[in-house]
């Protein structure tokens, strides 16, 4: 078995110009997890979905919440 029989024909590639957020967009956008960097059509380097993780600054998570309190001046306070 060859390589060529697995590998990826046409394969997504950014610039070493290229923001973080840019290849990161590129990634989502064609469900890969790793870009071939090219400079002058030579590989010059890979980055990684976990690469970029780590580069980017943490997304906000929504907020969530299992219960909360409901409290009034001069009642009972509890969870709902």
């Amino acid at each position: 078995m060859r390589v060529k029989y697995w590998m990826t024909p046409r394969v997504i590639t950014a610039s070493p110009e290229e923001g973080l957020k840019g290849a990161w967009r590129l990634l989502k956008e064609h469900a890969i997890r790793h870009l071939p960097v090219l400079e002058e059509g030579r590989l010059v380097g890979i980055v990684t979905d976990r690469d970029l993780r780590q580069a980017l600054p943490p997304r906000p998570r929504p907020w969530r919440s299992t219960s909360f309190s409901i409290c009034w001046i001069g009642s009972h306070c509890g969870r709902s």
